[in-house]
């Protein structure tokens, strides 16, 4: 009797010594997660998730690395035209020079290091989720935030059409049935009645029949002396004495305002230009602040605002611009009214894409939560 007490006394001490060693190495194994993850990330602010899931998760980083276009052109698939079942896709304002090698080491290094890096960010399989449709209007600056992001996902494109001259109009649908179309210093800015003239002459569907915005600025119509001398000013001029519904010289382009309004379904997401002008800066800072107005009226957060210069103090304030549109420029560092340059290293771009991409899934994940909860 006294031998089976023993016994079991005996067991309870040993019981009560393995559950204080794995309780202390479960606190040991977390210090080093903590450790670690601050160590990959080299950043404590405003992390998206517990350091023990940023541990784990950062460990598939490398082994899904950035989606930096490194291509100056690729082919994408065409379906509705039997003869011609390829298009070629130019990547525009390539540049190669010391100067374009320097700015894109120190960029894809601040990728990695920033914030905003996570197993998401640049890392997406898609651009959208599954059988979303968005559409886009915006400048020559939303055409390269495009540009990127199609480079990007090239491999997951089943379907492109791109017409007229710096493809102004774009298809793309992808693997996921995802589509975006998007309108670049197209009439629809300079319409009478932009709305209809979108889906009378473009879109063939409603505008609310679109699951997601993306709204770019606007070169502004006629009112800018500052584009007089330009081709694009011509073309403009030239399509209104030509056309009834066009207005080129006094018509506004839409505004945030007005197209938050009339787009009342879903996400909207404005990137601004990269342009360093006081006078494009503050138009990108008032339509944040429309934002910001408009806000709590919404019944669901779906509103986000990307000023696409927001990175370029991290970069020692390079621009890296170039206005050359198809030759290869060479990286100018004060170009802060250029575009930015693409190339064998990435560009500037693929950081505003990724910030796009991510936006657009994060509206659509509060709505469908919204929408779960109200269920």
């Amino acid at each position: 009797m006294r031998i089976t007490i023993l016994i079991q006394i005996m067991a309870i001490v040993v019981s009560i010594y393995i559950f204080i060693f794995i309780y202390k190495a479960n606190d040991a194994a977390t210090l080093l997660m903590k450790d670690d993850a601050n160590i990959i990330t080299k950043t404590n602010i405003e992390l998206p998730t517990e350091s023990s899931q940023l541990f784990l998760s950062s460990l598939t980083l490398n082994l899904n690395p950035l989606k930096f276009c490194r291509v100056p052109n690729f082919t994408l698939p065409r379906i509705d035209d039997l003869t011609n079942k390829t298009w070629t896709f130019v990547m525009n304002y390539q540049c190669e020079s010391p100067q374009y090698k320097n700015f894109t080491e120190r960029l894809q290094t601040y990728a990695e290091s920033n914030p905003y890096n996570s197993t998401t960010w640049g890392r997406r399989k898609y651009p959208l989720p599954p059988n979303k449709d968005l559409i886009a209007l915006g400048n020559s600056h939303l055409r390269q935030h495009l540009q990127a992001l199609i480079c990007q996902f090239a491999p997951v494109i089943v379907d492109a059409r791109f017409e007229g001259k710096k493809t102004p109009d774009i298809y793309i649908r992808f693997a996921n049935n995802s589509t975006i179309r998007a309108l670049i210093n197209s009439p629809v800015e300079m319409a009478k009645d932009w709305k209809s003239l979108l889906q009378e002459r473009y879109t063939s569907k409603p505008l609310m029949d679109f699951d997601a915005f993306l709204l770019g600025q606007f070169n502004n119509g006629g009112q800018l002396k500052d584009i007089q001398n330009t081709t694009y000013y011509r073309q403009m001029m030239n399509m209104s004495k030509n056309d009834k519904d066009l207005d080129f010289e006094h018509q506004a382009p839409p505004n945030f305002v007005e197209v938050a309004k009339y787009f009342s379904k879903g996400p909207i997401v404005f990137a601004s230009n990269y342009d360093s002008t006081k006078r494009r800066q503050s138009n990108a800072m008032d339509v944040l602040q429309a934002m910001l107005d408009m806000a709590p009226a919404q019944s669901v957060e779906r509103f986000q605002g990307i000023l696409s210069r927001k990175y370029i103090p991290f970069l020692d304030n390079d621009e890296c611009g170039t206005d050359d549109f198809l030759g290869v420029g060479w990286c100018h560092p004060k170009g802060g009214v250029s575009h930015r340059c693409n190339g064998y290293g990435g560009g500037y771009p693929d950081l505003i894409a990724f910030d796009i991409v991510e936006s657009l899934f994060k509206l659509f994940e509060k709505a469908e939560s919204v929408a779960t909860d109200t269920k």
